[in-house]
Order: C-alpha cells, then sequence, then structure tokens
C-alpha cells in the first residue's frame, strides 16, 4: 500500500485511492491540492469537504516546524491588493459591520487567488499578498497574477456594503528574485515571507494604482506582454528605490489568438535544408576524399547539438568523434582533444601505468612522429606516469607542433577505412591551444573528414586567425513545427488545448525552450493542475526558467540532490557527489534514476565512476540558482574539500577546478595560490594565454581579501607571472602587460622587494620602448639607474644605462645615445648576473648608431661580434640578433648580407612561434626581393607587415621609409609620397627620429621628381 492509499484509509476515504492514484498525487503534492483541483477530479461534495479539513490538518501548529521549508531563492510574481477607503469605512460603519465587511472581502479575495493557484503569503489589516511562483513554479506566473487581479476588479465590488456604497480595490503586482523563507513565531498559517525589493516594489505600486487599476513593473509586463494589453505610463520615481521605475497599467486581456512567446527546447523538427546542406558536404568529401569544415552556429538551445546527432544518423561514417569544450576548462590547454584520445584510446585513471601506456602508444604509432619524440610529451599531457622514455627537451613551441601533427597523423589514421565525422562542441568556450589545434587541423585537408564546429557565436577563430569557413545559421522553429515537437515531448500525454496554445504562445520556436515547456506541462496536466510557467531570471530566459524550476520543485530529495550535483559543475560522478552530499552511495542511485528518468541528467560513459551531465546548462544553472549564498558557498567548500581528500589527481592536473570551487566558497586566498599554481603549469608550455587568464583569476581573488602584506606579496607575484607570461605571448607590445609591471612596482616599493621592481622595471620599459612611448621608458630606466646606484645593485645600472642609450638612439640622439651603450657594455664581464638581453642588445643599438655616425666598419664589426655570443644563447636571442641584424643591413643598404640571415630568421622565428621577428624577417625579404630581383610582389609582403603591426610603434618609421624607397626604385611616385608623409607623421607623433634624416631626403627627392 501507497503512502498515500495509507493516509486516504486513515481518514476514512479509502475509496478515491484509485482516483488520486491516476492523478499521480503523493504527500508531497497533497498539500497544494486545494477546492478546485478536487472538483477538477470530480469528487463529490461531501468526500471534498473531508479532504479539505484533512489536507488543513496537516499544518497544524504542532507539525509547523517539522514541514518549515528551508530558505531558497525563487523568481516569483507578487500580487498586492488593498482595499480603497478603509480608513472611511472604519470611520462611519459600526465597528462590528466594519470587521465583517473587511472579512467578507479578504475571504473573497483568498478564495479566489488560491482558485488561480496563488499563496497568499500575508495578511494586512484590509490588505493581501499573493504569490505566484511559490512553493511550485509555474510557466505562467505574471499571467496568472494578471487573470488574478482582473477578477478581483469584478468581484470586489459585488460584495455587499452595509451603506449600498461600491467596494474598490488597487492592485499593484511585481516580478523578480526574492528569498523565500519561514519565520518563527510568524501567525499560523502565514509563517512564509518573500524577503528583496520585489514585495515592497507591489506594494509601492498599489499604493500609485487608482482605484480599480492595475498596475506592474517591467518584468510583469515583459513576462505577460503576449496575453494582456497594457498603457506605458512611463519611469516614475518611487519611494524607496534609487532608480526610476518603469510601470504600465494593465488594460485587457488579448485574444487568445494574439498571444505568442518564447520558450526552448533540444528536440530536433523540421531542419530538412539544413541536413541536406551538411549531406551535400558529406557527399564531396565522399568523391573527392578532401576535409571539408562547416560552423554550425546559433543561440543556446537552438538545436545545434540535436543536428550534429541527426547528420550522423544519416551519414556512413566509419568513425564519429566528439571533442566537447566546457566553460569550466576554457583555460585548460587542449581539454577537448586530450578528453577524445582518452576515450578513444580507453585511457582511464584506473589502468595500471603500464596499460595505459601500451594504449597511448597504440595511438601514437599511427603519426609519422618517432614515439621517442611523442611519448613523453603526451605522457606529460595526460599526467601518465612512465620511464621507458626521457622527457621531452623540445621548446614549447616544437612541442605544439609536435601535438599539432600527431593529432593530424591520428585522425588521418582513421580516415584509411572510411571517411570521418569530427564534431567540435561548444567551440565559445575552446581553450587557446584548442583553438591553435584547429589551425593546423584545417591546413591539413589531405584527408575525407567532415568536421563540424557548434558555437554561439558565429565567428570562429584558429589561434589569431579567421579562416574561411562556411557557416550554418540555424533559425527558430515555426509554429508548425512547434506544434509538432510539442506533441512529441509530451510522449502521448494529452495536453489540453488551452495548455498547447499557451505552449504555442511561449516558445516561439527555440526548441531547448518548447521541450522544457511542453515536458512541465505533461507533468503537471498528470497532476490534473493547470501546467505554465514564467518569470525573471538575470541570465535564464524568465520562462524557461521557472519552467525548469516548476520541475525541481517536483523531485521532492531529488531537487536536493541536483541542486548539489549542481554545484560540483556541469559533470559529475556518483562517488563525489556522495561525499559532498552525504548520501550512501545506494541511495543515490535511486535519485539519479529518477533524475535521468525525468530528463534532468544523463549518463556518460568512459568513466572510472558512473558519471553523469546535466542535459543542458540552463538546467545546471536553475538548479544551483535556487540556494541561498551561503548554502552554495558551503557546498563549494565541500567539493573543494572532497577534491582536494580523495581526488588528489584532479588537483594536480587540473587545479584551475580547485580554484573556481574555493573561489565559490570564499576562500580567495586559496583560490588565488591554486590560479597561481595553475598558471605557473600551464606556463611552461605555449599555453601561454591560458596562462595569463589564470593569473588574471588569482588576482581577482586578492581583491576580494582586506588589505595586508601578506596580499601585496601573492599580487606581486601574480602580477610578475602575469606580465611575463604577456610579454612572452605578444613580445612585450601590451597595455595588460604593462599594467601588470605598473602594479608590481606599486607593490614592490611597498614590500620593499628591489628585485621584483627592477624585473617589472625591465618588461615596463619593454612595453613602453616597443609601443614608442619613449618618454614612459625613460622614466622606466632612469629608475633602474637611481636603483642601481642608491642600492648598489650593477643589473639595475647596467640595464638602465642600455635602456637610455636605446632610447636616445630611436630620438635620433646619436652622440648620447653613443656614451650609455659604451658605458654599459664596459660590464660585459657580469653578463650572467646582469641577464636580460644584455650585452646583446646593447652591442646592437650601439653598432646601429656607429652606422649612422659614418663608423661603417666598427658597426659591422660589432654586430658580428654580437651575433657570435647570441649562437651561444637562446633561440630567442638569436632570433633578436638576427632580427636586428635585419636593419642595420638596410642601414647599410647591404643586400648581400642581409639575404643568409633572412633565410635562417624566417623558420627559426617560425619554429618557436616569434611573431615579431617573423615580421620583420618577412618585411626585408619583400625588400630583397624588389632589390635583387625587381619583383614587385615583394612591395605586398611589406605593406601587409607595415600594416598588421599592432601596437608595434618601434621602428616603423623605418619600415615606411624603406618601404616609401622601394616605391621610389619602381617608380611608383604617388605610393612612395603617401608613404614619406605617413611616416613623417608618424615620427612627429611618437618622437622616433632615427630614420628622420632619411625620410626628409626622400621626401625632397620625390619633390623634385614631382616638379620635373
Amino acid at each position: 500500500m501507497s503512502d498515500i492509499e495509507k493516509w486516504l484509509t486513515a481518514v476514512g476515504l479509502a475509496q478515491l485511492a484509485q482516483k488520486f492514484a491516476r492523478a499521480q498525487i503523493d504527500l508531497d503534492s497533497l498539500r497544494l491540492l486545494n477546492d478546485r483541483d478536487l472538483r477538477e477530479l470530480r469528487i463529490p461534495i461531501g468526500p471534498r469537504r473531508k479532504l479539505v479539513a484533512a489536507i488543513a490538518a496537516m499544518e497544524q501548529p504542532g507539525d509547523a516546524k517539522a514541514q518549515r521549508s528551508p530558505p531558497e531563492r525563487r523568481q516569483v510574481t507578487i500580487l498586492f491588493c488593498d482595499m480603497v477607503g478603509s480608513t472611511e469605512y472604519a470611520a462611519r460603519l459600526d465597528p462590528e459591520d466594519f470587521s465583517d465587511l473587511t472579512q467578507s472581502y479578504l475571504t473573497r479575495c483568498g478564495g479566489l487567488a488560491r482558485s488561480h493557484g496563488g499563496f497568499v503569503a500575508n495578511y494586512a489589516g484590509d490588505a493581501l499578498q499573493v504569490l505566484f511562483g511559490y512553493p511550485i513554479a509555474e510557466e505562467n506566473d505574471g499571467e496568472r497574477a494578471l487573470d488574478l487581479a482582473f477578477e478581483l476588479l469584478l468581484a470586489v465590488p459585488r460584495i455587499e456594503v452595509p451603506d449600498q456604497t461600491p467596494l474598490n480595490i488597487r492592485i499593484g503586482i511585481a516580478s523578480g528574485l526574492v528569498v523565500m523563507g519561514d519565520v518563527e513565531g510568524a501567525p499560523p498559517g502565514l509563517p512564509t515571507v518573500a524577503f528583496g525589493p520585489v514585495p515592497n516594489l507591489a506594494q509601492r505600486l498599489q499604493v500609485l494604482a487608482p482605484p480599480q487599476t492595475i498596475l506592474v513593473d517591467q518584468s510583469t509586463y515583459a513576462s505577460a506582454r503576449r496575453a494582456y494589453e497594457f498603457q506605458d505610463l512611463g519611469a516614475t520615481v518611487v519611494k524607496g528605490f534609487a532608480e526610476p521605475i518603469h510601470i504600465w497599467r494593465a488594460s485587457k486581456a488579448l485574444p487568445s489568438s494574439d498571444r505568442f512567446s518564447k520558450a526552448r527546447i533540444t528536440r530536433l523538427i523540421g531542419r530538412r535544408s539544413e541536413i541536406e546542406q551538411v549531406l551535400a558536404l558529406w557527399r564531396l568529401i565522399t568523391k573527392q576524399g578532401v576535409a571539408r569544415w562547416l560552423l554550425i552556429c546559433g543561440e543556446p538551445g537552438i538545436g545545434k547539438s540535436r543536428l550534429l546527432f541527426e547528420v550522423a544518423k544519416r551519414i556512413q561514417a566509419r568513425k564519429t568523434l566528439i571533442a566537447q569544450c566546457s566553460a569550466a576548462y576554457s583555460n585548460s590547454a587542449l581539454f577537448p582533444f586530450l578528453q577524445l584520445l582518452r576515450q578513444e584510446s580507453g585511457i582511464t585513471n584506473a589502468l595500471p601505468p603500464a596499460d595505459a601506456a601500451r594504449r597511448l602508444e597504440t595511438a601514437l604509432v599511427t603519426s609519422g612522429v618517432p614515439l621517442s619524440v611523442s611519448f613523453p610529451i603526451f605522457a606529460r599531457l595526460l599526467f601518465l606516469e612512465q620511464m621507458d622514455y626521457p622527457p621531452s627537451e623540445l621548446t614549447s613551441s616544437e612541442q605544439q607542433s609536435i601535438v599539432s601533427q600527431v593529432f593530424v597523423d591520428w585522425l588521418r589514421h582513421m580516415t584509411l577505412q572510411g571517411p570521418l565525422l569530427l564534431a567540435i562542441e561548444d567551440a565559445q568556450w575552446i581553450d587557446p591551444s584548442s583553438s591553435n589545434l584547429l589551425d593546423g587541423l584545417f591546413k591539413a585537408r589531405d584527408f575525407p573528414a567532415l568536421v563540424l564546429i557548434t558555437s554561439r557565436n558565429d565567428v570562429v577563430r584558429f589561434g589569431d586567425r579567421r579562416p574561411a569557413i562556411d557557416c550554418l545559421k540555424l533559425g527558430r522553429l515555426s509554429r508548425e513545427e512547434t506544434g509538432a515537437l510539442i506533441e512529441s515531448a509530451t510522449q502521448g500525454i494529452k495536453l489540453a488545448s488551452a495548455v498547447t496554445q499557451s505552449l504555442l504562445r511561449k516558445a516561439e520556436g527555440v526548441p531547448l525552450y518548447v521541450e522544457e515547456l511542453a515536458r512541465s506541462a505533461a507533468e503537471l496536466t498528470a497532476f490534473g493542475a493547470p501546467a505554465n510557467a514564467s518569470d525573471t531570471p538575470i541570465e535564464v530566459p524568465n520562462n524557461l526558467q521557472s519552467a525548469l524550476l516548476a520541475r525541481l520543485d517536483k523531485l521532492g530529495q531529488g531537487k536536493t540532490i541536483a541542486q548539489v550535483a549542481a554545484v560540483i559543475g556541469r559533470e559529475f560522478d556518483m562517488r563525489m557527489l556522495s561525499r559532498v552530499a552525504n548520501v550512501p552511495v545506494d541511495a543515490l542511485k535511486l535519485q539519479l534514476e529518477r533524475l535521468t528518468e525525468v530528463g534532468l541528467i544523463s549518463p556518460q560513459p568512459f568513466a572510472d565512476w558512473p558519471r553523469y551531465a546535466f542535459t543542458h546548462v540552463l538546467l545546471q544553472e536553475a538548479a544551483c540558482g535556487a540556494l541561498l549564498r551561503e548554502k552554495r558557498r558551503l557546498l563549494h567548500a565541500r567539493v573543494a574539500q572532497t577534491i582536494e581528500e580523495t581526488e588528489p589527481s584532479t588537483a594536480i592536473e587540473h587545479p584551475e577546478v580547485l580554484a573556481q570551487h574555493l573561489y565559490e566558497a570564499g576562500q580567495f586566498e586559496r583560490a588565488a595560490d591554486q590560479w597561481l599554481h595553475a598558471g605557473l603549469k600551464l606556463g611552461q608550455t605555449w599555453a601561454k594565454v591560458e596562462a595569463a587568464n589564470m593569473f588574471a583569476k588569482g588576482l581577482a581573488c586578492l581583491q576580494k581579501l582586506p588589505p595586508s602584506s601578506d596580499r601585496d606579496r601573492r599580487e606581486l607575484r601574480l602580477e610578475l607571472e602575469r606580465g611575463d607570461v604577456l610579454y612572452a605571448t605578444y613580445g612585450y607590445v601590451t597595455r595588460e602587460g604593462s599594467a601588470a609591471y605598473r602594479n608590481v612596482m606599486r607593490l614592490s616599493e611597498a614590500l620593499g622587494d628591489a628585485e621584483a621592481a627592477i624585473r617589472a622595471l625591465d618588461g615596463l620599459f619593454g612595453t613602453a620602448f616597443n609601443s614608442a612611448r619613449f618618454n614612459d621608458a625613460e622614466w622606466a630606466s632612469n629608475q633602474l639607474v637611481d636603483i642601481g646606484r642608491n642600492r648598489q645593485n650593477i643589473r639595475a645600472l647596467v640595464l638602465g644605462m642600455q635602456f637610455l642609450g636605446m632610447c636616445a638612439f630611436s630620438r635620433g640622439r646619436f652622440d648620447e645615445a653613443r656614451p650609455y651603450l659604451e658605458q654599459a657594455l664596459a660590464y660585459q664581464a657580469a653578463a650572467e648576473e646582469i641577464g636580460s638581453d644584455f650585452p646583446s642588445m646593447s652591442m646592437i643599438y650601439l653598432s646601429w648608431t656607429l652606422q649612422l655616425l659614418g663608423e661603417g666598419k666598427e658597426a659591422l664589426a660589432l654586430f658580428q661580434q654580437a651575433e657570435a655570443q647570441a649562437r651561444q644563447q637562446t633561440d630567442y636571442r638569436l632570433a633578436a640578433c638576427l632580427g636586428n641584424g635585419c636593419i642595420l643591413m638596410a642601414l647599410r643598404h647591404d643586400a648581400t648580407m642581409l639575404e643568409p640571415m633572412i633565410n635562417e630568421l624566417i623558420p627559426l622565428a617560425r619554429k618557436n612561434g616569434f611573431q615579431l621577428w617573423l615580421n620583420m624577417a618577412t618585411f626585408f625579404q619583400g625588400w630583397m626581393l624588389v632589390v635583387t630581383r625587381q619583383d614587385a610582389s615583394g612591395l605586398d609582403q611589406m605593406r601587409h607587415i607595415c600594416d598588421n603591426m599592432g601596437e608595434q610603434e618601434i621602428d616603423k618609421t623605418c619600415y615606411l621609409g624603406v618601404l616609401a624607397e622601394t616605391y621610389l626604385r619602381l617608380g611608383r611616385i604617388a605610393e612612395a609620397s603617401d608613404t614619406v608623409q605617413r611616416a613623417l607623421a608618424l615620427a612627429k607623433k611618437t618622437g622616433e627620429r632615427y630614420y628622420f634624416a632619411e625620410l626628409l631626403r626622400l621626401r625632397d627627392e620625390l619633390k623634385l621628381r614631382d616638379t620635373s
């Protein structure tokens, strides 16, 4: 016997058990039944009265504490209704008559409120407050509140008044976020209070309303504008609210044919033309044997994933692969592709290391890259223990190239048995390294594969490049398609015609909205209640938010489990959930089965423990969003503790996940440490952008802490690391890097950390100098000199003198530059202690200075000495030397020496990703084509570099001067003149003058040619 049968038997109504079973009424929903519901069940008046009394008895004060609802965040619509002229009635009526009038009025209003599914939360004299969206959310809360309001306007004047004067009311309605909670000591039957501005706003709107008028706020208007006609009263200053409130006057209900609104779902109906477009690409692939790419974009829930599923069913791909991007791992290098590799290779954490290594080797041997090269790289990325291969000694850029090549070869190998379908899902969350990997895949198109990318954005970038990829943008469903989808989603439960029409009005053709609303309507229909909901969340669309909450509200204990799971993340495993929720695994299984049955979650393959994912991120957000902040904070803290205690590998492999939970738990200091750890980990690879993002998140954590020297030390470390990775990524030229270094200066002064100040000033000089902000660069240089002299710090002193020499040269002050640079070079014996780019940069700038002072032989000898030293240092130092050597050869007009330098620099820069030096080599390669071969294509190469230098302003007047001289050489006078004028204007703007004399010479020569 079920609990509801036992209860019916106990109250003497066992004969109703079958009727209750058909209506799917349980003990939770029993408390929500009212007289109207019992009428719809066709229960005779006698048993109906007994049921009403028995249900009321369930809520007696003695049981109130047990039944008290925990506080939660809710989207609700609140109706506030007050009697007009109650003071006058009280003055002229006998107190007993006035008491009877008030009781009749409140009884009538309360009864109507309950008949519309409203929750009467409060009585205050002759005013009442009615909630819609609590304790059970519905899809059309705003509309139901207005339905009640208009019925009250009709019903209240019919109440008999002793002196025969008509009774009028005022109504205010407001919608928004509140905290619902039961209050200790509240009057029996009315313990629930809505906390927040919404109740006050509804009451203020009622005060402003004329008699027999309904005023609503913007949120209520937005949720009900498809069902009711409104008059715009504009923005009004309302007492207690800082900003003016936009007020609307509700006029009348619209005919049902005019109603139309929105909702959303993932069930695919229609899409024939879109599917055919993708299938046409597939046919080309099978015929031509080359890869094709397509971006499928559209708003959240429009059906991108469903389209992929339908396409996969219709094609004969030998293999379908899905690389799933994730918001939680948008800064985790190669996350979707490494997960894909794990999945396809069967590599799990439960495997013994030897077995995991063998499976990885099996995958890697499909590539032409030797295992001795690829295996150490991938073993590190996958956190596999291995002793067979030494650690990789390749540079980070070389490793990135290896990873790209291995994935290309791996995919190409899969196509040997037939065409391949590769899906990149939710690319709006792709991490930068995976984005770069896509660039490599895009260039390798010599194998039959269809690559489909889904994204909320209509533009996709591969690294810094925007590829030419066709875009298929998904639109909303037609009304007919939406109707068909509703019928499919309700799975045989027949909705009333009015309910179906309501769903069509709310849907506006977004598939996920339709599906979720239809499911809620089906559940409500099964319970014998109306089926709809609405409200105004911030991130989730109003109507869907309430529809999702409606489904959660009916889960009983399952709602709590769903909310805990939502805090863990979009994906979660049973073991973690069991520990965080403090529920035994066996008991949890039943709850998860229930959540799976109702479509809130779905099981995930390839996991050591049973793993689940919310079927849509909005479901997760709705479940998590209903929790109070403090409850969320405690749960995040428990998740973080569980990760550290039971899943240390997650903390090691993905410290960013632990950092996110610590941040949400309010443990900002520990979160900052984990973001630092995550950034340092990634900073050792090519994933510098992700590393910079993680350092920035750590800094955001520190802003939550009170000022202290400990916070300053953490901030100093994070800013230094952030500045350095930004430099490594962009070659110094970034405002963010400059801001990071300036903050380090402030902190290092407060902490007395001279070494940090020197490191920051080094970076500040680089950002300013390469942006031709010479005043800022000289300030940083003088600061270094002062530190060097005042603290006897040779490193600061020498770097400061080198930098002052570089600034003086760039400003065209050659006589000033020479002594600075020569003084710096006097400390060559201490080069190892000084570090940075000393002495090579001092030697290069001195060689330029000597060249322009007429000492060409000495200039060349000094450069050759610098080059010899650079060849004993890192690839970056050699690339910088060769790149700067290009300018020296241009100043010397020496194409013969320039050519071998360019031929060496271009592959060196490409291999390491040195974009600054690659640009320089490409520019002078174009110059050489014109000078040595009279090949005009070199001009396009030079012009492209000049037009795409970004924030890099240093040496740009030289570039433009060389370009102008090249135009002149080919007789293109007009273009030469324009380029010279552009260079002179830039020189005036930035103060870069070392090439100024040559620009003036070119200008005058062009004038002479123009005159002749």
